[in-house]
């Protein structure tokens, strides 16, 4: 059966699994298709967590930026695992995002509650609304990568700011800018 956006030919996929009993071209063809949700994944560690991004200059920084986002998102999937498990809904449509956004509302309410039957009840309400929070059904969907923010008008930073000196004319930044006659300062080039 044809499905839309999947190609209905033939798809050759080269492996190193020879064995065709042990690993059946049907069963290599699903992993195939699961790596979709891989690439959401990914996106969820890039986009969500803006780990896109990273701040830090040292390597030991970095291997602990690095860390904490992906200890971040196990404690979000974990939650995500324990909404779906209690409220018998698929894991994969509970959104990241939403749980992101509801494990630091109630994050904050967890740690002013001031009895153990309020946390309990706060946890409850989580997993409830977690398991509320659920992304519409959408096979075969294709999403197209394109970014929303348009770039700033300015030169990139490519030394160190303590080298950076300040340009006393900021129109010089405008000139080969394509915001150049739309934002400029003066009326003059």
């Amino acid at each position: 059966m044809a499905q839309r956006g999947f190609r209905t030919e033939e798809v050759i996929l080269v492996t190193t699994l020879l064995d065709s009993v042990k690993y059946p071209p049907a069963a290599l063809g699903q992993l195939y298709y699961r790596r979709w949700s891989m690439e959401l994944t990914l996106r969820n560690l890039k986009i969500t967590l803006q780990m896109d991004h990273l701040s830090c200059l040292t390597p030991a920084n970095l291997d602990r930026e690095i860390r904490m986002h992906f200890l971040v998102h196990n404690l979000v999937r974990r939650l995500m695992l324990e909404a779906a498990r209690r409220h018998q809904v698929p894991l994969e449509r509970v959104s990241f995002a939403g749980s992101l956004a509801a494990a630091r509302r109630y994050g904050e309410a967890l740690l002013q509650a001031r009895s153990e039957k309020c946390r309990r009840a706060l946890r409850e309400e989580l997993f409830r609304v977690l398991a509320a929070d659920l992304v519409p059904e959408r096979p075969g969907r294709r999403e197209p990568r394109a970014v929303k923010r348009r770039p700033k008008p300015y030169p990139r930073l490519m030394n160190h700011r303590r080298k950076w000196m300040e340009i006393s004319h900021q129109n010089r930044y405008y000139l080969n800018s394509m915001f150049g006659p739309k934002y400029r300062k003066s009326s003059k080039p």
